[in-house]
């Protein structure tokens, strides 16, 4: 009894705590959106900055915002090569009837590719179209940033434009911006906007690419490496950035890193040309010469952008594999749209090797006149050319030639290989000494070639001075020593 007493009494206990109403737990609510905050996000004017911006006027249901936002996004986007087209629709779901001119004004202002090949391509408006636009940009009392912004863009759009900022006494961030990208005379008011936003990093990508132009080459990818590492990392899905960054590391013969960006740009993007183009070259610096060649060929079936680079790529790995026909074939077709000492030295080398002399000859003066005293090659091959018509002392000119041509090329590599970057990843700064190793043997065999060619020749034009000073460069090699040495003995017995 005293047992279930015990139980009844818990049970009863049990069921008046259950027969309690639970007590109220205060739930904290969370303040409004801060519309001041995302007002001062605006005028920063970061990429981060305005997509934060707008959620903010997404939340709290502010229309005219979201809508001047998402331009100001889709113009920032083909500022940086990105599809833009999304924030455009956004816009066009938030428009009214007053505000559909600013949606073709955004649709016509072109992807700025700063020096790479557009992605998109708008439409170009009739000039008429265009003014119009501007006077409706610059009508009395347009003194919103939508408008001063995109009156910039379209202004900088223009051949020769070049906006201004007298209508923004108050400096904001975002215009100094958008008038810095507009030539590298403002490159001033990047500096200042990047010093001022950390967060604006796109403003270092194109900071980078203005110290891509000015300096030594190391001194350029110095300076813009850490900027643009930066700027992907903040925007890893902008194509322009990504190939930007990816044409640095290759710069660098960092290969493998290079490799792995363009095919990163063309996950995003697979027609970027710039990132197939890069591509292309790396895969034949890497010595991977089927895929150089299948990537190329994607570039010259899409039909547009840096087709006379395809062809000759193609080309050059066409000829590595003894295709002479067909690399003969994409030469013809590059000549037609590019002129380059490298091109005509490889048009000149498939000449030689199908014995068409006079084509080769008619290529290689052309390629030793565009680079005079630094083509080696060519030199090389018209000293044989001139061997083979039996022209001796044009042919020993040549050789001569081509031998200083090529202990300056030695002496060059030397010197880079000991100025390497001190920056290099272990494996990268290995594979270049490999790779300036090899290029520097290539060069003192060619040098030594070329003197033993000159010594002969300066031999049979009986010569025996410049037989002596030619045969001796060459006695410096291996692979030409006994034969140097069989001259210096003639020389001798012939005195």
């Amino acid at each position: 009894m005293l047992r279930f007493a015990i139980v009844l009494a818990a049970g009863l206990w049990a069921a008046a705590c259950a027969a309690r109403p639970p007590q109220a737990v205060a739930v904290p609510v969370p303040p409004p959106p801060d519309v001041s905050a995302a007002d001062r996000l605006v005028d920063e004017g970061c990429y981060a900055c305005l997509q934060e911006a707008f959620r903010i006027y997404e939340a709290v249901a502010d229309t005219a915002k979201q809508f001047s936002t998402a331009l100001l996004l889709a113009m920032r986007e083909k500022e940086l090569g990105l599809d833009a087209a999304p924030w455009v629709e956004r816009a066009r779901l938030l428009a009214t009837p007053e505000s559909t001119t600013y949606l073709d004004i955004v649709s016509a202002i072109p992807w700025t590719t700063v020096a790479v090949a557009a992605d998109f391509e708008a439409p170009r408006p009739p000039v008429e179209r265009v003014q119009e636009w501007q006077a409706f940009l610059a009508r009395p009392g347009s003194n919103s940033l939508l408008d001063a912004y995109a009156r910039q863009a379209l202004t900088c759009s223009r051949p020769g434009g070049v906006p201004s900022l007298d209508d923004d006494p108050a400096g904001r961030a975002v215009l100094q911006y958008r008038l810095g990208i507009c030539g590298i005379a403002q490159r001033a008011r990047l500096d200042t906007v990047f010093a001022a936003s950390p967060r604006f990093v796109e403003v270092g990508f194109f900071l980078a690419r203005i110290e891509m132009v000015n300096g030594t080459a190391q001194q350029r990818i110095s300076r813009a490496l850490p900027l643009l590492t930066d700027a992907h990392a903040a925007i890893p899905n902008a194509p322009v950035i990504t190939v930007t960054l990816a044409n640095v590391w290759r710069a660098r013969n960092e290969f493998a890193r290079a490799l792995t960006l363009y095919d990163e740009a063309l996950m995003v993007r697979p027609t970027q040309r710039d990132a197939l183009l890069g591509r292309a070259m790396t895969l034949t610096y890497l010595g991977r010469g089927e895929e150089a060649i299948a990537t190329a060929t994607k570039m010259i079936e899409l039909g547009t952008w840096y087709l006379g680079d395809a062809y000759y790529w193609r080309a050059w790995n066409l000829y590595q594999r003894d295709q002479l026909e067909a690399a003969a074939d994409d030469v013809v077709s590059a000549k037609q749209l590019q002129r380059s000492g490298a091109l005509l030295t490889l048009s000149g080398m498939i000449a030689y090797d199908q014995m068409r002399r006079i084509d080769a000859r008619r290529d290689f003066d052309a390629a030793k006149a565009m680079n005079p005293g630094t083509n080696c090659p060519a030199m090389w091959y018209l000293g044989l050319i001139n061997l083979d018509e039996r022209l001796a002392p044009a042919a020993r000119d040549m050789f001569a030639s081509a031998a200083a041509c090529y202990t300056e090329a030695a002496a060059t590599a030397r010197e880079d290989m000991a100025n390497l970057p001190p920056d290099l990843s272990p494996e990268a700064l290995e594979q270049q000494r490999r790779d300036y190793e090899r290029r520097i043997a290539d060069n003192v065999r060619q040098e030594a070639r070329s003197a033993l060619n000159a010594a002969l020749l300066s031999q049979q034009l009986a010569d025996r001075e410049a037989a002596e000073r030619f045969a001796r460069i060459a006695l410096g090699h291996e692979l030409t020593r006994e034969r140097a040495q069989a001259v210096l003995e003639r020389n001798v017995t012939t005195q």
